[in-house]
């Protein structure tokens, strides 16, 4: 029998005793979980108190969402006509600047006491001061090499690896690769996903300025709308106005017209467009005198990025830092003066994301288990190549097939909102209790895809083999969470297991 690790707290990255957390870093429950919190991360979180601690907080959780839902958890089902239309989102935005990162954290649900009972942290983004998401930024690249069997050209940069260029990221999308590009060529890109480990930034030949309402497609003649506006009147009056903006401003670029756009003037529409347009006049002008691997545009840093993108309908923006609150509030004054009513400055005692139990949230979403209210639990474990889920009924007496689809609805639901806030991406493999009952497969699926619903990331879910297996892949959007706050142990390289002593020494166990 495999025995954990324990030779990490003699390692020299180690943390020291009175920093370590009550359990053990290097976590033999998981294979690949044999991490600890980086040192640039201030604190320890406490890890959570056992299962049965986790299943009271969870039917704690399930009790205040049935109280304010109307209704219980484990009896909602959710259909595929609760996706479409528009919907008033209803949260808080929280904005922490600690100098040496930048933490977004976005609740949804109302605060019911001081410690935040009642309301879910949907999504955590952290970006630190020295290591910026290279995500929007648009550079001058020099095409290094073209491989006809990936259909793919890699890009120098100047990073410490050159960048990878699918073809279908190319304006001539439906031509090989070879006939799009040759080496030496010098390229226009943009980054579209961060460098991960040994794999370098993705990239496109596509840019896409984003604001808040609409989204700029340079060299794209075609104007699209964001799904989450299901109004078909929104829809038309939405395209109306920015046809028109477009006619007005004389300019030939496409457009996505985003779901914060719901409800939006024709007048803030147009000057959003100007603005975007300016941006992408001042990339043309420079593009033929900037050396390889020159930044053109960057996109903006993460507290005005998450003001633009996740800032919700209704709710209020929180933000703990005086200066960032009033690049906030010019930010707003000039591209969002709807919200700039709902800006606050936090001057709690506490500090903000511990007063709003987002401290909490993060240190449960890097655990490998998450209880479900009906006592069961779910074991989410990254490896190599995909996301494994295993649904298990736990200490909840199963007593027959409705029960199983209990558990495993249940599991649906929570993995919904495990993937956002744990920033999963790649392809999931989800092993459900095995279910007899066709009903109950299509119940299960139905949750799962209503859950993903609200997901930004693009989401595609597969239908349940005979063995309870769902197969389902979420774009990446950055790393992880673990990958930010944890790395690999350095004596056992992130295998959480070590030989026992009868195998080294040959003797009986």
């Amino acid at each position: 029998m495999a025995t954990a690790c324990k030779d990490w707290a003699q390692s020299s990255c180690a943390p020291s005793k009175a920093a370590r957390a009550p359990s053990s870093d290097c976590r033999s429950t998981n294979s690949n979980a044999c991490s600890q919190r980086s040192a640039w991360k201030p604190g320890v979180f406490a890890a959570p108190g056992g299962s049965a601690a986790e299943t009271a907080r969870a039917r704690s959780w399930s009790r205040e969402r049935t109280r304010t839902r109307g209704q219980a958890v484990a009896k909602q089902l959710p259909t595929r006509s609760s996706v479409a239309g528009p919907r008033r989102v209803t949260g808080r935005l929280l904005i922490e600047d600690r100098g040496c990162d930048a933490r977004v954290a976005l609740l949804h649900g109302a605060p019911d006491g001081r410690d935040g009972l009642g309301e879910a942290v949907v999504e955590v983004q952290i970006e630190r001061a020295d290591a910026a998401s290279l995500v929007g930024s648009i550079r001058r690249g020099r095409v290094r090499r073209v491989v006809p069997g990936l259909k793919a050209a890699f890009v120098e940069l100047g990073l410490e690896r050159p960048g990878m260029l699918h073809a279908r990221e190319t304006p001539m999308a439906g031509r090989a690769i070879a006939d799009a590009l040759h080496v030496g060529e010098y390229v226009l890109v943009q980054v579209i996903r961060d460098p991960v480990r040994d794999k370098g930034a993705r990239l496109s030949m596509r840019p896409t300025l984003p604001g808040r309402c609409l989204a700029l497609l340079p060299g794209q003649d075609r104007l699209a709308i964001s799904q989450r506006i299901g109004d078909a009147d929104e829809q038309r009056r939405l395209r109306a106005l920015t046809q028109r903006a477009r006619e007005s401003l004389g300019t030939p670029h496409g457009c996505i017209i985003r779901s914060a756009a719901l409800g939006a003037r024709g007048d803030a529409i147009e000057a959003e467009l100007g603005h975007l347009l300016s941006l992408w006049a001042d990339v043309e002008e420079a593009r033929g005198r900037v050396r390889v691997g020159e930044v053109l545009h960057q996109d903006l840093p993460l507290p005005l990025r998450a003001v633009r993108d996740l800032a919700p309908n209704e709710g209020a923006v929180t933000v703990n830092e005086p200066s960032t609150f009033g690049q906030i509030q010019r930010y707003m004054r000039q591209h969002a003066p709807e919200l700039a009513s709902r800006l606050s400055l936090h001057e709690g005692p506490r500090p903000l994301f511990e007063a709003a139990a987002v401290e909490r949230a993060i240190d449960a979403a890097l655990e490998p288990r998450v209880a479900l209210p009906c006592g069961g639990h779910i074991v989410i474990e990254a490896t190599e190549a995909m996301t494994t889920v295993d649904v298990n009924s736990g200490a909840f007496a199963v007593a027959g097939d409705d029960d199983v689809a209990r558990v495993n609805r249940e599991a649906a639901e929570a993995l919904s909102r495990e993937l956002r806030r744990r920033n999963v991406g790649g392809i999931v493999v989800i092993d459900f209790v095995e279910m007899p009952s066709r009903r109950h497969r299509r119940e299960v699926l139905d949750a799962l895809r209503a859950g993903l619903a609200d997901d930004p990331a693009a989401t595609r879910v597969s239908g349940m083999s005979p063995l309870g297996l769902v197969e389902l892949s979420r774009r990446r959007r950055g790393p992880s969470l673990a990958e930010q706050l944890e790395r690999r142990c350095p004596v056992c390289h992130g295998k959480g297991r070590r030989r026992t002593d009868a195998a080294v020494g040959g003797a009986a166990p």
